[in-house]
Protein backbone atom coordinates (compact mmCIF):
# COMPACT_ATOMS: atom_id res chain seq x y z
CA UNK A 1 0.00 0.00 0.00
CA UNK A 2 1.94 3.35 -1.42
CA UNK A 3 0.32 6.29 1.13
CA UNK A 4 0.19 9.16 -1.10
CA UNK A 5 2.52 11.95 -0.36
CA UNK A 6 1.75 15.10 1.05
CA UNK A 7 3.97 17.86 2.36
CA UNK A 8 5.93 16.51 5.01
CA UNK A 9 6.87 13.19 2.79
CA UNK A 10 5.07 10.30 5.06
CA UNK A 11 1.37 10.68 3.77
CA UNK A 12 -0.75 11.25 6.57
CA UNK A 13 1.95 10.05 9.02
CA UNK A 14 4.93 12.46 10.84
CA UNK A 15 6.50 9.44 12.35
CA UNK A 16 8.93 6.86 10.32
CA UNK A 17 9.02 3.99 11.98
CA UNK A 18 11.69 1.06 11.72
CA UNK A 19 11.80 -2.47 14.00
CA UNK A 20 15.61 -4.00 13.72
CA UNK A 21 15.09 -7.54 12.40
CA UNK A 22 16.35 -9.13 15.75
CA UNK A 23 14.09 -7.86 17.99
CA UNK A 24 10.42 -8.89 18.00
CA UNK A 25 7.96 -6.07 18.85
CA UNK A 26 5.07 -4.20 16.49
CA UNK A 27 4.66 -0.43 17.72
CA UNK A 28 1.63 0.84 17.56
CA UNK A 29 2.15 3.31 14.60
CA UNK A 30 -1.46 4.82 15.61
CA UNK A 31 -0.92 5.52 19.43
CA UNK A 32 2.55 6.78 18.32
CA UNK A 33 1.12 9.61 15.89
CA UNK A 34 -1.74 10.40 18.48
CA UNK A 35 1.14 11.25 20.97
CA UNK A 36 3.13 13.04 18.24
CA UNK A 37 0.17 15.08 17.14
CA UNK A 38 0.06 16.17 20.97
CA UNK A 39 3.61 16.78 21.33
CA UNK A 40 3.54 18.41 18.14
CA UNK A 41 0.66 20.62 19.14
CA UNK A 42 1.99 21.37 22.65
CA UNK A 43 5.70 22.28 21.25
CA UNK A 44 4.10 24.45 18.32
CA UNK A 45 5.70 22.07 15.98
CA UNK A 46 3.80 21.67 12.81
CA UNK A 47 2.32 18.36 12.29
CA UNK A 48 1.93 18.79 8.29
CA UNK A 49 5.78 20.36 8.25
CA UNK A 50 7.68 18.68 10.51
CA UNK A 51 9.02 15.14 11.18
CA UNK A 52 10.72 12.51 12.87
CA UNK A 53 11.83 8.95 12.98
CA UNK A 54 12.04 5.87 15.46
CA UNK A 55 14.00 2.69 15.55
CA UNK A 56 13.39 0.22 18.07
CA UNK A 57 16.15 -1.99 18.34
CA UNK A 58 17.84 -4.76 21.07
CA UNK A 59 20.26 -3.62 23.93
CA UNK A 60 23.05 -4.71 22.09
CA UNK A 61 22.74 -2.02 19.46
CA UNK A 62 21.54 0.71 21.41
CA UNK A 63 25.33 0.00 23.81
CA UNK A 64 27.01 0.11 20.90
CA UNK A 65 25.27 3.53 19.60
CA UNK A 66 25.98 5.06 22.79
CA UNK A 67 29.27 3.84 22.95
CA UNK A 68 30.15 5.50 19.92
CA UNK A 69 28.00 8.81 20.54
CA UNK A 70 27.92 9.47 24.12
CA UNK A 71 31.05 7.49 25.30
CA UNK A 72 29.21 5.26 27.57
CA UNK A 73 29.55 1.39 27.16
CA UNK A 74 26.31 0.39 28.05
CA UNK A 75 22.84 -0.08 27.08
CA UNK A 76 20.28 2.68 27.45
CA UNK A 77 16.62 3.38 27.17
CA UNK A 78 16.44 6.21 24.62
CA UNK A 79 19.01 7.70 22.26
CA UNK A 80 18.08 11.09 20.26
CA UNK A 81 20.20 11.79 17.18
CA UNK A 82 18.85 15.74 16.59
CA UNK A 83 18.92 16.81 12.72
CA UNK A 84 17.17 19.58 12.27
CA UNK A 85 17.35 19.39 8.24
CA UNK A 86 14.68 21.72 6.17
CA UNK A 87 14.07 19.82 3.06
CA UNK A 88 12.60 23.01 0.79
CA UNK A 89 11.14 21.09 -1.70
CA UNK A 90 8.84 19.47 0.59
CA UNK A 91 8.71 22.22 2.94
CA UNK A 92 9.40 19.80 5.89
CA UNK A 93 12.03 20.19 8.75
CA UNK A 94 13.21 16.43 9.66
CA UNK A 95 13.82 16.43 13.45
CA UNK A 96 15.85 13.48 13.85
CA UNK A 97 15.76 9.77 14.84
CA UNK A 98 14.96 8.30 17.92
CA UNK A 99 16.43 4.93 18.77
CA UNK A 100 14.78 3.02 21.59
CA UNK A 101 16.24 -0.41 23.51
CA UNK A 102 12.71 -2.74 23.32
CA UNK A 103 14.41 -4.88 25.76
CA UNK A 104 14.96 -2.26 28.60
CA UNK A 105 11.62 -0.16 27.62
CA UNK A 106 10.22 -4.02 28.79
CA UNK A 107 12.42 -3.94 31.68
CA UNK A 108 11.43 -0.49 33.14
CA UNK A 109 7.92 -1.48 32.04
CA UNK A 110 7.88 -4.36 34.42
CA UNK A 111 9.60 -2.52 36.77
CA UNK A 112 7.51 0.84 36.50
CA UNK A 113 4.09 -1.58 36.59
CA UNK A 114 2.92 0.04 33.60
CA UNK A 115 1.94 -1.35 30.22
CA UNK A 116 4.39 -1.40 27.55
CA UNK A 117 2.99 1.06 25.07
CA UNK A 118 2.88 3.42 27.84
CA UNK A 119 6.80 2.73 28.33
CA UNK A 120 7.17 3.31 24.55
CA UNK A 121 5.10 6.68 24.83
CA UNK A 122 6.98 8.13 27.17
CA UNK A 123 10.82 7.17 25.79
CA UNK A 124 9.20 8.67 22.85
CA UNK A 125 8.05 11.55 24.11
CA UNK A 126 11.91 12.14 25.83
CA UNK A 127 13.49 11.66 22.92
CA UNK A 128 11.40 13.86 20.78
CA UNK A 129 11.98 16.49 23.79
CA UNK A 130 16.20 15.94 22.88
CA UNK A 131 15.18 16.54 19.22
CA UNK A 132 13.82 20.05 19.63
CA UNK A 133 16.47 20.81 22.35
CA UNK A 134 15.63 20.08 25.87
CA UNK A 135 17.90 18.02 28.05
CA UNK A 136 18.73 17.17 31.64
CA UNK A 137 22.70 17.80 32.24
CA UNK A 138 21.12 20.26 35.80
CA UNK A 139 18.54 19.78 37.89
CA UNK A 140 16.55 23.22 36.81
CA UNK A 141 16.89 21.07 32.78
CA UNK A 142 15.72 18.00 34.10
CA UNK A 143 12.79 19.23 36.70
CA UNK A 144 11.59 21.51 33.25
CA UNK A 145 12.19 18.75 31.03
CA UNK A 146 10.46 15.80 33.22
CA UNK A 147 7.21 18.40 33.63
CA UNK A 148 7.11 19.16 30.43
CA UNK A 149 7.00 15.57 29.45
CA UNK A 150 4.67 14.36 32.24
CA UNK A 151 2.50 17.60 30.77
CA UNK A 152 2.40 16.01 27.12
CA UNK A 153 1.75 12.66 28.36
CA UNK A 154 -1.20 13.90 30.62
CA UNK A 155 -2.32 15.62 27.13
CA UNK A 156 -2.29 12.18 25.44
CA UNK A 157 -4.48 10.62 28.26
CA UNK A 158 -1.39 8.76 29.18
CA UNK A 159 -0.33 7.99 32.95
CA UNK A 160 2.70 6.27 33.54
CA UNK A 161 3.57 4.78 37.22
CA UNK A 162 7.09 5.91 37.46
CA UNK A 163 9.68 8.07 35.46
CA UNK A 164 13.34 7.35 34.46
CA UNK A 165 15.22 8.67 36.74
CA UNK A 166 17.94 10.05 33.89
Amino acid sequence: NQVPKTKNGLGERMVEIQVNPSVEYIPSHDEIEALARVAFQRLLLHTSHDSFGIHFTNDEEIQTLNAQYRGFDKPTDVLSFEADVFDPDEEVTYLGDIVISVETMQKQAEVAKHPLATEMLLLITHGLLHLVGFDHATQEEKDEMWALQTEILTMAGITPNKLPED
